[in-house]
């Protein structure tokens, strides 16, 4: 037989096998849909070849047939592997036409004629679902069938695989007429659920993932790009959604309440995301939206109506303040005016503590009144405990962002430095010297009987934590170091551990700058308790006078009070003193020191006038010693 003559009958022979494979295809449909409808009826009443379905399906008896289907693949194989071209181009054309006629004649005149309906909505999603679902079956048999084809034409000539080929001819001739019913289904679906109705979320998902698929980058096409489609839909629906909300509850919802339903709506938008809406790009811009609608455009009118943010920082709504942050905490911008309204609200409250607290300049010169009056008004301790209450509030309610610490730290710092730099700084005791006292207090032997000991250290902490916003630290400094010189010197430190730790949390918020004079203050004291034990095993062998307990400090480091000018007999200079020398010789000092008042009285030779000066004293004040011979006498300075 010639070429020619076997050709034509290999082609009446795909004509009769390609219409074959067609009614298997719409055999399969038509049980699967059989089977789908009985799905919800009783096992009775369904169609016998729908029960007998799965079986029929797993034991395939058209694809096994040795006869006809032997001769349809050997045709196929025969076809496929000709050398002449123009026969497997028309072999993949006809494969094209076959699937476009069947669409054309099958599926989308059902599905036009359940669109017209006004109620379709959900029922038009079902049958859409369903004539994929088959489709799909369909395509993967053809290129089974077809599938040498597949491997040689099409990949040699680079066209679009037969599977690929099957699903662009669903999406041109039965999707893409239909693209504005079913997006309109699909979107009543979705307004349902958000006014909380009950939908079929399984059929809305695999509806949209028909769009995803065809949306894919084989199936692509440049007129149509169903997922951008669908996508700017369901986009300009949630915009108008939630602008319809947004303004019916300014109408009556205070801001607490607006804050919960802006949450709900907020929590469905994250789970409609996670369960139908998926992809990446919808999934934001969905949110965007809702942020922008309905709370970005009326963030200002929110946070200034009487039950704005103010009426919730003065009543402690602590939840609702959560709420709000986390509803704004992506907006950096939305996030300045509620830092700035939480500055002001503390900034407030510290002035309105701050002006309570009023003394005369020539009373507050008086330390124990002030100590009086701090015990009454309980100024410091309203202060630490405001102070706890909005770090607590900036770690709970704001995430600990740094926005909202600086801004509590510029509210505490304008309030404790109030009118620093003005006139009326000369009508107010200042606050370092008042928080200075008030740690005196604490420090003090009897100060704070109603101060437990396991609660003083941590007071101390939250005292250092004030100091940290004061403009006058060295002010603090100064008074504190005189408070802690008359604490050493007359032992009334209750005790010395806190001493250290008062000096060392000081040191760790403001640097060792502010602590060197004090630490040397406490090595001073350690360096004459071991003086003092060798100076009292010396006396009782070496020397007539009595047992007095001498404390040598370094004149830089402490405080001294006014000079006086004693005069001294010669005959006590003389007395050796070894003890207090070999003291003096540590510090750098001049030799031959001695003690007659409470360390107020010190002497030395005129010919060590230029050595550093010292101090020397027995539970005393620290002051300051220039001493020189004068007409057979010592002339001491303290």
């Amino acid at each position: 037989m010639s070429g020619f003559g076997e050709f034509k009958i290999q082609k009446n022979n795909l004509e009769l096998i390609i219409s074959q494979k067609l009614q298997q295809g719409r055999n399969v449909e038509r049980l699967h849909s059989e089977n789908q409808r009985g799905l919800g009826e009783d096992q009775s009443q369904r169609h016998p070849k729908a029960r007998e379905l799965p079986e029929h399906w797993q034991s395939r008896p058209y694809v096994h047939q040795k006869g006809v289907d032997g001769l349809q693949y050997s045709t196929i194989y025969n076809l496929s592997t000709l050398k002449q071209e123009n026969i497997q181009q028309s072999l993949y054309q006809k494969y094209s036409d076959s699937i476009k006629t069947y669409l054309q004649a099958e599926v989308l005149p059902d599905l036009q004629k359940l669109s017209q309906r006004e109620d379709a909505g959900e029922d038009l999603l079902e049958k859409l679902h369903i004539k994929w679902s088959n489709h799909g079956i369909m395509v993967r048999w053809m290129q089974r069938f077809f599938q040498y084809l597949d491997r040689f034409y099409v990949e040699i000539n680079s066209l679009t695989p037969l599977t690929d080929q099957g699903f662009k001819i669903f999406k041109g001739y039965v999707f893409q007429p239909l693209i504005t019913q079913i997006t309109n289904a699909v979107l009543q679906a979705i307004n349902k659920e958000r006014n909380e109705e009950l939908i079929n979320i399984d059929i809305l998902k695999k509806t949209i993932d028909i769009y995803l698929f065809l949306s894919g980058e084989k199936l692509v096409q440049e007129s149509l790009n169903c997922r951008k489609y669908l996508e700017d839909r369901i986009v300009e629906q949630a915009r108008n959604f939630y602008k319809q909300q947004s303004q019916a509850l300014l109408q009556s919802a205070s801001l607490s309440e607006y804050l919960h339903h802006a949450n709900r709506f907020y929590n469905e938008e994250k789970q409609r995301t996670e369960r139908y809406l998926t992809w990446d790009d919808i999934r934001d811009k969905v949110i965007k939206e809702f942020r922008q609608e309905m709370l970005l455009v009326h963030l200002q009118s929110l946070l200034d109506r009487e039950t704005g943010v103010k009426f919730l920082l003065k009543h402690d709504k602590v939840e609702e303040l959560k709420l709000l942050y986390t509803l704004y905490q992506d907006s950096n911008e939305a996030l300045q005016p509620i830092a700035q309204a939480f500055k002001d609200h503390i900034q407030l409250q510290g002035n309105q503590l701050i002006d309570s607290f009023s003394m005369s300049q020539e009373e507050s010169r008086d330390h124990s009144k002030v100590k009086d009056f701090l015990g009454k008004s309980e100024l410091i301790e309203k202060l630490i405990k405001m102070l706890e209450k909005y770090r607590n509030m900036v770690e709970t309610c704001f995430g600990n962002l740094a926005l909202f610490e600086r801004a509590r730290h510029s509210a505490f710092e304008q309030f404790l430095n109030k009118d620093r730099d003005t006139s009326l700084q000369s009508e107010r005791t200042s606050m370092s010297e008042v928080l200075a006292i008030y740690t005196d207090t604490i420090l003090r032997k009897g100060g704070m009987k109603n101060l437990a000991e396991s609660t003083q250290e941590e007071y101390l902490k939250q005292i250092v934590q004030l100091f940290n916003h004061l403009v006058d630290k060295d002010l603090f400094i100064e008074v504190f170091r005189s408070y802690l010189a008359k604490r050493l010197l007359n032992e009334k430190s209750q005790s010395i551990e806190l001493e250290k730790n008062m000096i060392s949390f000081i040191k760790m918020q403001s640097g060792p700058q502010f602590t060197k004079k004090l630490e040397g203050m406490l090595n001073d004291l350690s360096m004459a308790h071991d003086q003092s034990k060798a100076y009292e095993q010396h006396l009782p062998t070496h020397s007539r006078c009595g047992q007095r307990h001498p404390l040598l400090t370094a004149y830089p480091r402490h405080p001294h009070r006014h000079q006086r000018i004693l005069y001294l007999p010669v005959q006590p200079h003389s007395l050796p003193d070894p003890s207090l020398g070999g003291s003096l010789q540590k510090r750098g000092g001049p030799r031959r020191p001695l003690n007659r008042h409470r360390g107020g009285d010190c002497a030395h030779h005129e010919e060590q006038e230029a050595a550093r000066p010292y101090y020397t004293g027995a539970r005393g004040n620290w002051g300051t010693a220039h001493v020189h011979t004068q007409s057979g006498a010592h002339k001491a300075e303290d």
